[in-house]
């Protein structure tokens, strides 16, 4: 799977990382961070099976944006492979509840509570 990946602070304050096609952007002082790095890498591979020809169209990019659901779930499957690679592989538990649960409920506007997050983490 082809990607290309840059380190970089030009993204908004609240964002560690994103993707956006093949491109990965991460900040500088999670260089190193696997499972940001693979967070990020599932967006791309998400982007690349539901892509069109010439590769710059693709399902994913358009459901992202105009599908809740879609882009709900495409977030939660980011964040379990992050739950893989990440120093939260040794307490899951403690990422899922204080990190990635939040950022589900409050970053995305998935109308989501903290409660809900963590059961589709878990799922």
């Amino acid at each position: 799977m082809y990607y290309s990946l840059k380190y970089t602070d030009d993204m908004p304050e609240w964002q560690g990382a994103y993707a956006k096609m093949w491109c990965i952007r991460i900040r500088p002082k999670y260089q190193g961070d696997e499972g940001i790095f693979r967070h990020e890498l599932e967006h791309v591979r998400q982007f690349w099976q539901l892509a069109w020809i010439p590769p710059f169209l693709s399902w994913h990019g358009l459901l992202y944006r105009f599908c809740r659901r879609y882009r709900q779930w495409a977030e939660v499957q980011a964040y379990r492979e992050q739950l893989r690679w990440s120093p939260a592989v040794d307490d899951p538990e403690h990422y899922i509840k204080e990190h990635f649960a939040p950022a589900l409920a409050d970053k995305y506007n998935f109308h989501l509570t903290e409660e809900e997050a963590e059961k589709l983490l878990r799922e």
